[in-house]
């Protein structure tokens, strides 16, 4: 990042020899991350960055929140209307749940995530 110019470090020395890297952010870095936390946020099961970029966030009347949940509601609201989908085809009778009943549990698992989700995201004000 330092390559970049998005951060840049000062050494200090602690105690008698000990050097210490102090590193701070770069006005470009700054930009750079103030363009991020304002971009619409990707679905990631493995990272939700929606959840980071909410962190960043310190006042409640910042009038960003409400454009950032609107973007995941919808986002969350397909990927359930996808999984739903998948479940009535991939597993339309007792039978189908049977034969592939790990796959079953696994799409149930996801469905209810998103519902999760999805009321965790209606209930922020």
């Amino acid at each position: 990042m330092e390559d970049q110019e998005l951060i840049t470090h000062k050494t200090s020395i602690v105690g008698q020899k000990l050097e210490k890297k102090i590193y701070l952010i770069t006005q470009l870095g700054t930009n750079i991350f103030k363009d991020w936390l304002h971009s619409p946020s990707i679905l990631d099961q493995a990272h939700d960055e929606f959840i980071l970029k909410l962190y960043f966030i310190s006042n409640r009347d910042n009038p960003q929140i409400k454009i950032m949940v609107a973007e995941q509601l919808q986002l969350h609201q397909a990927k359930l209307n996808t999984l739903k989908q998948q479940k009535i085809t991939k597993f339309p009778d007792q039978e189908h749940i049977n034969q592939d009943y790990g796959h079953f549990l696994v799409l149930n698992h996801a469905i209810n995530r998103e519902e999760s989700y999805l009321s965790w995201l209606n209930a922020i004000e």
